[in-house]
């Protein structure tokens, strides 16, 4: 997302609209922009007027590669070209980053999805597995995910989640992801309620995943013996067409970890749990007991 600086308002303003409506400059651009990858595509650009500055949000594929470096020497390239066509138009200069892109940060705009890959992931847990095995009930995590709602509010929280960046933090190191991107991708919303049937629903929805089966660190170290365990390589060890799958599999595991931590806390269990399982807090034993 580069901000293009102009001399005036009136500028910025025929700027923006040449880029929504005049075909060949998104096909300019779109030219400068892949004459730099075999990859990554250029699918379209949205511009966004502050004052006499406009940032150009460009959106692209790239495949199953996270592809920031990718999209930002294209970018780089296109920005090149814009200069270029407009400076005789008032275009005075542009910035290659311009902080809207969310990139490795917590952003509002990360909700309403555009970044990586949008995701859900839901689960219909019947009332009994829920006493049995969470040992608490419907009712109560459905009154726990509506107080603590009320507590995102007021803390002007991004999203609402309990834990969704310890899972996707795990998966990201083991699978040679970009682990700085989990500042991005942990923006998300989970909901617990009580179904029709008396039983729990529960989803959590993850709007800009950042994650990759094919370049970056997915070849390195044991990443790729990671991947593959998963399914997120094929027959031939390419993780090309998997990067959907691996998107799947992080929704799967950090609402695994919403209702572990929603258990826990519904249930009364939460601190006790801690105590018994820290690693740094090993279970004390009886006076006489051996190990």
């Amino acid at each position: 997302a580069p901000m293009c600086v102009f001399e005036d308002a009136e500028a910025a303003r025929a700027f923006g609209r040449a880029l929504e409506g005049d075909s060949k400059v998104l096909e300019g651009t779109r030219r400068a922009a892949e004459a730099t990858t075999g990859h990554g595509r250029l699918l379209r650009l949205t511009p966004h007027p502050l004052g006499r500055r406009v940032i150009v949000a460009f959106s692209y594929a790239t495949g199953d590669a996270q592809g920031m470096n990718m999209i930002a020497r294209a970018t780089e390239a296109a920005c090149t070209w814009l200069r270029k066509r407009f400076q005789d138009r008032g275009l005075q200069r542009t910035a290659l980053f311009s902080g809207f892109q969310g990139e490795k940060r917590a952003a509002g705009s990360l909700l309403a999805g555009g970044k990586g890959k949008k995701v859900v992931a839901e689960a219909h847990l019947p009332r009994a597995a829920v006493e049995a095995y969470l040992h608490t009930t419907p009712e109560a995590l459905e009154e726990l995910w509506r107080h603590t709602v009320l507590g995102h509010l007021q803390g002007a929280t991004l999203g609402y989640n309990g834990q969704l960046a310890n899972g996707l933090t795990a998966l990201f190191i083991a699978c040679g992801q970009d682990v700085a991107n989990v500042a991005n991708a942990a923006v998300g919303i989970t909901t617990f309620e009580v179904n029709s049937g008396g039983g729990l629903y529960a989803s959590t929805t993850l709007p800009s995943l950042t994650v990759a089966t094919v370049g970056g660190g997915t070849g390195l170290g044991t990443a790729r013996e990671c991947l593959s365990l998963l399914g997120c390589l094929d027959e031939t060890g390419s993780g090309r067409g998997r990067a959907a799958k691996l998107a799947e599999i992080c929704a799967a595991t950090a609402l695994a970890g919403e209702l572990s931590m929603g258990a826990a806390l519904a249930s009364g269990e939460f601190v006790a749990a801690h105590e018994g399982y820290g690693r740094n807090r090993p279970a004390l034993k009886a006076p006489g007991e051996r190990e």
